[in-house]
């Protein structure tokens, strides 16, 4: 999806939300974390905003979950079509025959709510029609037939974290040598914190592709 937290209309989620929350306070207590604007002083007089979640809230991506759930439903329900969403990362498997009927069906619904789906195929690389067996990116791995890899941006990122860790380190006053390789375990291996698994190695854990 196109832009996708600062295009989702207030009225929608709020209409959602009273279908499952009962008490008016914590509508009202929502409804006045997302419309209430984030803008410098000189801007205080603006009108509240009726469009856009910020994504710095607590609950942007469970609000956005809601926002998305009758789609997500009526795709599933989809025969023949297997349909994953993280966020606004979308994955659709189905016969390669009904990519483009499938496709353009999917992108109506999404502006039924206003919502844009980058254009199959269209230069931002961002949205693409093709065979299972061919190359694609999606959550940070590339698939390219039986093999999953972490892709291109993917280990450049982690490249260019892992310099600015020894960049750190050269230029500090003083050198400690166990923070270092703290840093870097960290950074590669990753911790588990609150009982979730955090770090590079445990995200890519689903990589076959030595």
């Amino acid at each position: 999806m196109s832009n996708f937290y600062p295009t989702i209309k207030h009225c929608k989620i709020l209409e959602e939300l009273q279908k499952k929350i009962s008490n008016p306070e914590i509508i009202t207590f929502i409804k006045r974390s997302i419309s209430t604007p984030t803008v410098s002083k000189s801007h205080l007089g603006d009108e509240e905003s009726t469009i856009g979640v910020p994504q710095g809230l607590s609950i942007s991506n469970i609000l956005a979950s809601i926002y998305l759930l009758k789609i997500d439903e009526q795709l599933k329900d989809y025969p023949n079509v297997a349909y994953h969403r993280y966020v606004d990362d979308i994955f659709i498997m189905c016969d390669y025959q009904s990519v483009e009927d499938i496709s353009n069906n999917v992108i109506r619904k999404f502006e039924e709510i206003k919502l844009v789906i980058h254009e199959p195929n269209g230069d931002s690389g961002k949205s693409v029609l093709g065979k299972i067996d061919e190359k694609f990116d999606y959550l940070g791995y590339q698939f390219k037939g039986g093999l999953i890899s972490p892709r291109t941006t993917s280990i450049e990122k982690l490249k260019d974290s892992i310099v600015s860790i020894f960049t750190s380190y050269k230029y500090a006053k003083d050198k400690n040598k166990e923070f270092l390789l703290w840093r870097l375990n960290l950074r590669i291996t990753g911790c588990i914190f609150q009982n979730k698994s955090r770090g590079w190695m445990f995200f890519f854990l689903g990589i076959n592709n030595e």
